[in-house]
């Protein structure tokens, strides 16, 4: 009860611009300029959408959500690179259009939901389908082919 009397003491522009404030003095966040987009609804569930470098700056940056007082619930659509390049991995790994690319032959890199893509793709493989299978991994913002 206590939580529901102390959201309603504040009002939804003041949690919004206490949500913005917290994020901003995150220094990770402040200095790397990621590029992470808040909601704050009216019940006080403030939804995190966005890029981050590493799971550590993504837990920092939800623990510090929660902390604001007035923010009843986060929800988290937030996307680590790491986590992404793994995704994208994953789905090269189980797609018939992709899964015969041996392990290794591709490296991937995301900063911030843009993938990148080295290595070699083996013979015989359609470049065209590899980059649909990564466009189609959810985060994926853009994808830079390096491949040969």
């Amino acid at each position: 009860m206590e939580a529901v009397a102390e959201s309603q003491a504040i009002t939804l522009e003041d949690l919004r611009g206490a949500v913005e404030e917290a994020l901003w003095s995150y220094e990770p966040v402040r200095t790397a300029r990621y590029p992470i987009e808040t909601r704050v609804r009216p019940d006080g569930v403030v939804e995190l959408h966005g890029h981050v470098r590493s799971r550590f700056i993504k837990e920092g940056v939800l623990r510090t959500m929660r902390s604001v007082p007035g923010v009843r619930e986060v929800e988290d659509h937030l996307v680590a690179d790491p986590d992404l390049e793994l995704a994208v991995a994953q789905a090269l790994a189980s797609d018939p259009r992709t899964r015969q690319i041996p392990p290794g032959a591709i490296t991937i890199h995301s900063i911030f939901g843009v993938v990148t893509l080295f290595g070699h793709l083996p013979e015989g493989v359609d470049r065209q389908q590899v980059i649909e299978v990564v466009r189609s991994v959810e985060g994926v913002r853009h994808v830079v082919d390096r491949s040969s």
